[in-house]
């Protein structure tokens, strides 16, 4: 089963095939450099607040070595730290390496997001990044990782996903992203988003006429 699932993998459509096999090169290159995956001291530095800063700073510096690491955490954490924060300080990486090899990862997490007061998404877009860092590494890499996004919208999704996906495209579309698919992706995408609306208006209607 094993086997063929990696087939399939291998059978995806280019992007995600690209992906994939830089993260087996990447995971391959971390064992045979014995850059062990127990390393708890990064691991807990990039989990912690008050340590993520100085912690990614240091990733991104010595990204040879912490980009392999990391990819391999992707797929099997450490245990014993905080795996959301851990999640967090990866994506903050992998936005500033702008690691490709981790679109999967950040497509699998789109809905993972610091703590906040409120809801982010009644604030400004600079926001919404700072919040869900997976979406704010997926606009770093740019139209490479909308691909990836669309493939996976064609997949069911969280509501938070599907709107974080959805951001994520926009996002690229303003920084000169260009790709084809994007019209097609957000027309489908603002089509659903219509009809509830539509609905939920003529389900109030029923409701204000039906008799009290």
């Amino acid at each position: 089963m094993e086997h063929n699932a990696f087939l399939a993998k291998l059978a995806a459509p280019s992007t995600r095939r690209r992906a994939y096999l830089a993260l087996l090169t990447a995971i391959a290159l971390a064992m045979c450099a014995g850059d062990a995956p127990h390393d708890d001291g990064l691991a807990r530095r990039l989990a912690d607040d008050g340590t993520r800063d100085s912690a990614v700073a240091l990733a991104v510096a010595s990204a040879d070595s912490s980009l392999p690491l990391l990819l391999l955490w992707a797929e099997h954490p450490p245990p014993h730290v905080d795996r959301d924060g851990l999640y967090i300080g990866m994506a903050d990486v992998f936005a500033r390496l702008r690691a490709r090899a981790a679109i999967p990862f950040l497509i699998r997490n789109l809905g993972v997001a610091r703590d906040q007061i409120g809801d982010p998404w009644l604030t400004t877009a600079e926001r919404i990044e700072n919040v869900y860092p997976m979406a704010a590494a997926l606009i770093a890499i740019g139209p490479e990782a909308c691909e990836a996004v669309f493939a996976a919208s064609e997949q069911p999704m969280r509501r938070e996903d599907r709107l974080v996906a959805i951001f994520v495209v926009a996002r690229v579309i303003s920084r000169g992203g260009p790709f084809p698919e994007a019209r097609e992706y957000l027309s489908s995408a603002a089509g659903q988003a219509s009809q509830e609306r539509l609905w939920a208006e003529e389900g109030l209607r029923l409701l204000d006429e039906a008799p009290h």
